[in-house]
């Protein structure tokens, strides 16, 4: 575990005109998806805890990093996806397309959709908290 437990944490940009049901699925796969993505490169900076109640009960797998979830328009996302990739950080977004039908429909659909196009739900980022921070600050917490 790292020495500064600040030094990293997890972002998280959701589409505010969504409906919250609609905005939690996306949010839900982008973080699963994000998770599943890190946990053989990062796992020790992840600090994933596993706490213990009072009966003895484990609750596993839970970051002692702060999970910051801010919101944004579909533009918003994209710009936040853009600046990402030019600065190397790992994420998963989460759009439109990836939802209905079945997952087969769902890749088609996408696969057929210019990125320009794309209308996107959420994505969620993990990095350096500096790092992070400076790229997300405009944006405000999701309410």
């Amino acid at each position: 575990m790292s020495s500064n437990p600040n030094a990293y944490k997890w972002v998280a940009l959701v589409n505010k005109n969504l409906e919250p049901g609609v905005a939690l699925n996306a949010l839900g796969h982008a973080a699963l998806g994000l998770g599943a993505t890190l946990a053989d490169s990062h796992l020790s900076e992840m600090q994933l805890l596993d706490y213990r109640d009072h009966n003895g009960q484990n609750h596993p797998s839970i970051s002692a990093l702060s999970l910051i979830v801010l919101r944004g328009t579909s533009g918003n996302i994209r710009a936040l996806r853009k600046e990402a990739n030019a600065c190397g950080l790992p994420y998963v977004d989460f759009t439109t397309t990836m939802t209905g039908d079945s997952y087969i429909e769902q890749l088609e659909r996408t696969a057929q959709t210019a990125e320009e196009d794309l209308e996107y739900s959420a994505i969620v980022l993990f990095g350096e908290s500096a790092v992070l921070t400076a790229l997300t600050k405009k944006y405000s917490l999701y309410r």
